[in-house]
């Protein structure tokens, strides 16, 4: 149950498919390139669609550091595909590579940066909801693992 074509709104669950590696964890164990593929994504999909749990797909910017996601590497990003930015997906995916293991990520928005203003969405609000829907959703990994 693939969504397309939809602005990120609250809660909304993301697959990753590749992430662009601006932070420093991942360089420490595999090769320099500017994405990391996200292997597991298909496994991930299919997990999703036997659930019935909606999603899009969506190449990631991974930063280790808020400043960093200045407006000209905001708009940079976005041309290379990025949809969204979050913190460890690279990094996650870099060490279980190196270590020959698998990693399954999804994402789950909470603020946005959709145009040139913060947008907070779920942050200031009970969270509840997603968080149990995410281990829902990683339990169903488990037993397909």
């Amino acid at each position: 149950m693939r969504r397309t074509n939809f602005k990120f709104k609250k809660g909304a669950f993301i697959i990753p498919t590749e992430a662009y590696r601006d932070e420093g964890t991942s360089y420490h164990y595999i090769p320099i390139s500017d994405f990391i593929e996200i292997d597991t994504a298909t496994e991930l999909v299919k997990i999703f669609e036997e659930n019935g749990v909606l999603y899009e797909l969506a190449k990631t910017w991974t930063t280790d550091a808020l400043y960093k996601e200045t407006k000209n590497k905001l708009k940079d990003r976005v041309s290379r595909g990025c949809k969204v930015v979050e913190m460890e997906c690279a990094s996650i995916m870099a060490v279980a590579k190196s270590r020959g293991f698998k990693a399954y990520q999804f994402l789950y928005t909470d603020d946005t940066l959709e145009d040139d203003v913060w947008h907070m969405k779920t942050l200031t609000e009970d969270r509840t909801f997603i968080l149990k829907e995410c281990l829902n959703i990683a339990f169903e990994v488990i037993k397909k693992i």
